[in-house]
């Protein structure tokens, strides 16, 4: 599984890291963040999605986007950083992509990739400089078999 480009008007980190997993835009991943929350169509464009928790977007990636998400790290009294994070993957993992919730900010990354609403073409995660931040929860994501 790869990385994609996230393209579209939506500028907040939920869409982005939908987009950048599934390759939709992130005005279709903010329309699918809308629909779950049953929003009407007149208000989703009247106020944007801005703030996603967790839920929405592992529900939007598993129910609606047909991706497996594993849940990886669990939330600790003291929280391992980043690097830790990266540090502790196994050479198998580096073709895996995660879904990072870096101190209420989503990341995706995948091997030495960081994409994330900023770094919109994907970037090199020591370049990002956001390694000593505190990984909140993490999730392996993979392709469903059809």
């Amino acid at each position: 599984m790869k990385l994609h480009d996230i393209e579209g008007r939506n500028t907040y980190c939920g869409p982005a890291a939908i987009a950048a997993i599934a390759g939709i835009t992130t005005d279709e991943a903010a329309d699918l963040i809308a629909s779950r929350r049953e929003h009407d169509s007149y208000y989703k464009w009247w106020n944007p999605v801005r703030r996603c928790g967790t839920k929405e977007v592992t529900d939007v990636l598993q129910c609606d986007l047909d991706f497996w998400v594993r849940f990886v790290t669990a939330d600790a009294r003291r929280p391992i950083t980043l690097k830790r994070f990266l540090d502790g993957r196994k050479p198998d993992d580096l073709k895996t992509v995660y879904l990072v919730n870096v101190t209420g900010h989503f990341v995706v990354i995948r091997g030495s990739i960081l994409a994330d609403n900023c770094h919109r073409r994907g970037e090199l995660i020591e370049d990002v400089g956001r390694l000593r931040r505190r990984v909140k929860n993490a999730w392996k994501v993979l392709e469903c078999e059809r």
